[in-house]
């Protein structure tokens, strides 16, 4: 605070959680991305090396200073350096990261426990001066205990102030009967003794969920999960967790989430030990609840059943789609955290489902995808030859999404021999569907053009509006790409009524990309404009950078052929931007068109 008003630019906090006993560190590229939507980054890039020069360049020309908390190592640290005069950077850490000294002109400043003083400043600002000056001894005593710890002070502090009518003596008496056993990280210290106060005055409930928190595998959560792990009603579950906040027991950075300090949280683990009643509900609430994000999206049948909840919790139900995706957008660190956990504890099952119902948010978060790829391959030999079918076909596609092409034929091929096995037809028509994208991007038009007409084909056996939509969207890209409009018009103008019918907004606005293409093939170019420009309406609205760039490169090339060319450069350059933040590429090709047109030539 005291240094605020040198930085007219703000200042930037990111906790690194190098000492945290659940979490694995927090890595540079994911600190990085925190950064940057701290100065209002909205397109980060999914590489990792460009997201680090976006972060260099959006600092360059602020004066900030910036806050690395709990660094592990100088790796964590190196890569989130501004290199800027005008940004002073702080960071902390409980190792003396001395290769930022040696190599990087870092200043190294070793901070030791609280002097006395220090401490019994510190130990003021919440009782008062007058409290400890009226019991000096005992004061002292109290600082002694607490030997410097800023937070042993600070949880000491909260409970002399919560009682005033106390003497400070019994406050030392119980520190001393109430001793617990040393955390090794401060030598000869016993700060569990204070942490002890704090939890012993809580009553009953608050103290069970404190204990319950340390179960929650992420490095924070909201109260619905707080809800599900204590099996009590959201309301109950905000009080609990407020009167945690209060005691100084639990954080609440943001509005609505919470986290335990990792001191605190290894306390709660140490009370706890493990309950796996509240891990089920726990886990059953975030797949339970990721299944209902799913269920938002109209059209789309999930193959892999959830089954039902056997722990009672209730999970959160969405109004729109809109809101499903920011759910899990905001819940992606703690949906792995609880696939892994669910991994290790052997409820297979449960591990399976989250993966699996992660299709849709990864059309739109592409930048996940390859976290998603780690998180598939944990769990695709779980489940029936059915499901497996289903997850098969899934990983095949973030293959291909991430540019391993022959690795996606090769899992669809697997997916198409569990279909079959499983006497599942459905699962047999998505997995060819789904290999002409593959087949499309490795140039090998016939192939695609012949597997989209076979499941077009297999779709007589079924009634599902969203399977057709797909089979014919698919067959007007490929034509359209081989050079034939009028049959991909066709096809793409029935997509477009399919979708529109069964109230798939996302999928609408996609389709309408493909159908301004046909259009422009033939020659109907006011009509592509307008296919076009809904499809960017759409994507953006839902964060669908990807194909927002596809939309934009088509409607540079029809804007073109209607001589509107300096609007043809603006949408290719934004379609380059997305793109280039994205990693994706398709930019490169587009790049050079749009030197060639800005050069006039």
């Amino acid at each position: 605070r005291e240094v605020r008003d040198r930085f007219p630019d703000g200042d930037l906090y990111v906790n690194l959680r190098g000492f945290d006993p659940e979490v694995a560190p927090l890595e540079p590229a994911a600190a990085a991305e925190v950064l940057l939507v701290g100065m209002g980054v909205d397109e980060v890039p999914a590489d990792p090396d460009a997201r680090f020069a976006l972060l260099r360049t959006t600092m360059a020309e602020r004066r900030l200073l910036l806050v690395l908390d709990n660094a592990a190592s100088s790796r964590q640290v190196v890569p989130l350096l501004p290199g800027a005069a005008g940004v002073r950077v702080v960071v902390t850490s409980r190792n003396q990261l001395r290769a930022l000294v040696s190599q990087h002109d870092a200043t190294a400043i070793g901070l030791r426990q609280l002097d006395f003083t220090a401490a019994r400043l510190l130990l003021a600002a919440v009782t008062g001066e007058s409290r400890l000056d009226a019991e000096p001894e005992g004061a002292h005593a109290l600082v002694e205990r607490c030997a410097g710890l800023p937070i042993a002070l600070r949880v000491v502090a909260e409970r002399v102030a919560r009682f005033p009518d106390t003497s400070l003596r019994e406050f030392v008496a119980e520190l001393d009967a109430a001793r617990l056993d040393m955390l090794s990280d401060f030598g000869d210290v016993d700060v569990r003794s204070v942490f002890s106060w704090s939890y012993q005055a809580l009553d009953d409930e608050s103290a069970r969920m404190f204990r319950l928190l340390s179960v929650h595998p992420g490095q924070d959560f909201d109260v619905g999960a707080a809800a599900a792990l204590a099996g009590v009603p959201i309301a109950q579950a905000r009080r609990l967790l407020e009167r945690l906040v209060a005691d100084h027991l639990v954080q609440s950075r943001s509005p609505g989430r919470y986290d335990l300090h990792d001191l605190l949280r290894a306390y709660s683990n140490e009370l706890c030990h493990d309950d796996e009643t509240a891990a089920l509900q726990l886990t059953e609430w975030y797949v339970h609840t990721l299944v209902k994000a799913s269920e938002q999206v109209k059209g789309v049948k999930q193959r892999v059943d959830a089954g039902e909840i056997t722990s009672g919790v209730v999970p959160q139900r969405f109004c729109s789609a809109f809101d499903s995706m920011s759910w899990v957008r905001n819940e992606w660190d703690n949906l792995k955290a609880v696939t892994r956990a669910a991994i290790t504890r052997g409820w297979t099952r449960l591990a399976m489902l989250v993966p699996a119902h992660l299709s849709r948010y990864l059309n739109i978060d592409t930048g996940r995808r390859p976290e998603a790829v780690e998180l598939f391959e944990r769990v695709i030999t779980f489940g029936t030859a059915q499901e497996q079918a289903v997850l098969q076909v899934k990983l095949a596609a973030l293959y291909g999404h991430c540019g391993r092409l022959e690795e996606a034929l090769g899992v669809y091929e697997k997916a198409l021999l569990f279909a079959r096995e499983s006497g599942d037809r459905r699962a047999e028509v998505v997995a060819t569907l789904n290999m002409v994208g593959a087949y499309e991007r490795l140039g090998r038009l016939e192939d695609a053009l012949a597997r989209s007409l076979d499941g077009f084909a297999m779709l007589a056996e079924f009634d599902e509006p969203y399977l057709e939509c797909v089979a014919r969207a698919n067959t007007s890209l490929i034509l359209s790409r081989l050079g034939r409009y009028a049959e991909a018009v066709d096809h793409s103008t029935a997509a477009v009524a399919i979708a529109a019918n069964f109230g798939d907004e996302f999928t609408h606005g996609r389709i309408h990309t493909m159908h301004g293409e046909a259009l422009a093939g033939v020659g109907r170019l006011d009509e592509a404009v307008s296919a076009l420009e809904f499809a960017i309406e759409v994507t953006v609205k839902f964060g669908d950078r990807e194909n927002e760039g596809e939309a934009l490169r088509h409607l540079g090339h029809v804007l073109l052929r209607l001589d509107q060319r300096d609007a043809a450069v603006t949408a290719w350059r934004r379609a380059v931007e997305l793109w280039r933040a994205l990693d994706d590429s398709r930019v490169v090709e587009l790049v050079e068109r749009l030197r060639e047109l800005e050069a006039g030539r």
